[in-house]
């Protein structure tokens, strides 16, 4: 599979483009609120926010299993090279294909202001954003949890990229698809 770097210019570059898409897809208006998933995808809703010149930004949290193993390993995926950690990221991206989803928890950290002017729209429209979707549990849990607290919503998703090739959510917007991308805060990412 096919692995992209991205530094940090780079990174703002991608979430401006998605910005763009996003923006062109609603017909020139921007989104009430844009939603991270932490973490990766709050780096990322932070950009397209700034980008979008959206003011409402809020995050959810996930607890996940199988985290632990990756942040133990952390410091020495730093040091070994990129053509080491390039086959460990496809390995892993495969595995994530075989084996179903695990349950996720979705905790919700939506501010009581901006809550109450996204209550106040008709049908407000929210982006969800993440780094990445992989098997989708994530997106798609945090998709229905959105959608229960605010069931007028029009709820749209945005990611860089796909990395397996039939998630259980596929994000309306992305860059890449079936690529593993090396993103700022990535174990292995030792700039360029």
């Amino acid at each position: 599979m096919n692995v992209v770097t991205l530094d940090p210019a780079l990174l703002k570059e991608a979430c401006s483009m998605l910005a763009d898409s996003i923006c062109t897809s609603l017909g020139g208006k921007t989104p009430d609120a844009v939603i991270g998933i932490r973490t990766g995808g709050e780096k990322i809703a932070d950009n397209i926010a700034q980008s979008l010149s959206v003011k409402d930004v809020a995050y959810t949290s996930t607890s996940r299993p199988g985290k632990t193993l990756r942040s133990m390993l952390s410091p020495m995926l730093r040091i070994l090279p990129h053509s080491v950690t390039n086959i460990l990221r496809s390995i892993e991206g495969y595995l994530l294909q075989m084996k179903p989803a695990r349950e996720r928890k979705i905790y919700l950290d939506i501010p009581a202001d901006i809550a109450r002017r996204l209550a106040c729209h008709l049908s407000p429209t929210i982006l969800i954003v993440d780094d990445a979707v992989n098997s989708g549990k994530t997106m798609s849990d945090t998709i229905k949890a959105i959608s229960r607290v605010f069931p007028a919503a029009k709820i749209i998703s945005a990611t860089i990229t796909v990395t397996t090739s039939s998630p259980i959510v596929r994000p309306d917007f992305s860059l890449y698809n079936m690529c593993l991308v090396r993103f700022p805060w990535s174990s292995d990412y030792r700039g360029k």
